[in-house]
C-alpha cells in the first residue's frame, strides 16, 4: 500500500508540473530519496562531498567511492546543517557559476525524464528565474538551504564554509586538483571521467547571459573570491 501511495503522489507531482510548471517533483525527490540531503551526520573520520549539479561531481564521488574513501553516501550533498565544516571534513567543486548553470539547463532540456524540463523548454530565461536551485546554488549548496534566498548574512556564512573546506576542486583545473586530491588521500588509481563528452556549443543572447548574472549575484562573488584568495592555497 505504501508503495502505491508513493507512486500515486509521484505521478501527482509530474502531471502538477506539467500543467503548471511547479517544482513538486523536485520536492518528491528530496522526500523519498538521498539526493540534495542536508540533515545527515558525519563520523569524525568521514568526507562529506558537496555536489551542485553539472560540476563533475559525479566522476568525482565514483572515483572516491571506488578508492574506499569514507564519503557520506547520498547524491548531491549539501553541506550538513548538523556538520560545522569547521569541524568536519567537506570536499567540493566550484565552477563558472554561469557556464555551470547553462550545463544545467543544457541537461535538464534535453532530458524529459529530469525534474525541470518543462520549465527548460520554456527557455533559459524563464529557467533561471523562476527555478529557485539555478539562483545563487553553490551558495544554497554550502549553507545547507536549497529553499532560501541568499542575502549578504548569508553568502558571508557561504563564505566561511568555504574557506573551512578540507579540499576545494577548481573546475576549470580538473585534473591537476584531483592529482592534488589524490595525494592528500593517498589514492593510486587514476580518475575516469563519466558522461564527459563533446558537444556542439550552443549560444546565448545578451538577456540569457544578463539574466543568469542578476539572479546569481552571491554565487558570481564567491566564484570571484575564490579566485583571488583560495585558489592558490588549496
Amino acid at each position: 500500500m505504501r508503495k502505491i501511495l508513493k507512486e500515486l503522489e509521484r505521478f501527482y507531482c509530474k502531471l502538477i508540473d506539467y500543467f503548471f510548471l511547479t517544482e513538486n517533483f523536485h520536492k518528491y525527490q528530496i522526500k523519498h530519496s538521498k539526493i540534495y540531503s542536508s540533515t545527515y551526520n558525519l563520523k569524525e573520520d568521514q568526507y562529506s562531498f558537496v555536489h551542485p549539479p553539472k560540476s563533475a561531481g559525479t566522476s568525482i564521488s565514483t572515483f572516491l567511492y571506488e578508492n574506499n574513501i569514507n564519503i557520506f553516501n547520498s547524491a548531491h550533498n549539501l553541506v550538513s546543517i548538523n556538520c560545522d565544516p569547521s569541524k568536519f571534513k567537506y570536499i567540493t567543486v566550484i565552477r563558472n557559476p554561469v557556464d555551470r548553470i547553462k550545463s544545467f539547463y543544457e541537461m535538464q532540456l534535453n532530458n524529459k525524464k529530469l525534474s525541470f524540463h518543462n520549465q527548460a523548454k520554456k527557455g533559459l530565461s524563464y529557467f533561471v528565474t523562476q527555478v529557485k536551485i539555478n539562483q545563487n546554488c553553490l551558495c544554497k549548496f554550502l549553507i545547507g538551504d536549497l529553499t532560501s534566498d541568499i542575502d549578504e548574512k548569508k553568502y558571508e556564512k557561504a563564505k566561511q564554509n568555504l574557506n573551512n573546506f578540507f579540499f576545494i576542486i577548481n573546475f576549470e583545473n580538473l585534473d591537476k586538483d584531483i592529482d592534488i586530491l589524490k595525494s592528500k588521500l593517498n589514492i593510486q588509481k587514476e580518475m575516469r571521467h563519466i558522461g564527459k563528452r563533446q558537444k556542439e556549443k550552443k549560444t546565448y543572447s545578451i538577456e540569457e547571459n544578463r539574466d543568469i548574472i542578476n539572479n546569481n549575484k552571491y554565487d558570481i562573488e564567491l566564484w570571484d573570491y575564490y579566485q583571488k584568495n583560495i585558489k592558490s592555497l588549496t
